[in-house]
Parts: structure tokens; sequence; C-alpha cells
């Protein structure tokens, strides 16, 4: 997804990051899930790690989001 141009306010940005990275662990989960049906653990694995990194950036992006309303 392209960042919207002329997206320049404060939490205008967190609410346009906060969707990319949801777009992105959602994918990776699935990612996930289609290397462990083929079988392919390690590449599970890997994905599983970076799904943690994304879940954390993106939980702390929602919950500044929370914070501001």
């Amino acid at each position: 997804h392209e960042f919207p141009s002329g997206t320049f306010e404060g939490l205008a940005v967190v609410t346009s990051l906060a969707d990319r990275y949801a777009a992105v662990a959602k994918a990776t989960r699935a990612a996930i899930d289609e290397t462990d049906e083929l079988g392919d653990a390690d590449t599970a694995d890997l994905l599983t790690g970076q799904s943690r990194k994304l879940d954390s950036a993106l939980w702390m992006l929602e919950a500044h989001l929370q914070t501001q309303k």
C-alpha cells in the first residue's frame, strides 16, 4: 500500500503506519501458514520471528493512537 501523499500530521502518519503494519502482519501470518503447509518449517520459523516484531511494532502504534483519543 502506497503511503498517502500529503500525510504529514502526527496522528494521521501514525494511523497510516498502523494500517500498513497490520496489512504486512496479516500477509506474514498467511505466509507462515502456507510455508507450514508446504512442510518448510525453517521458513515458517523465520517468518514467525518477523511476525512477532511486526505485532510488537503494531501494538505500539495502536497504543499511541489509543492514548490520543
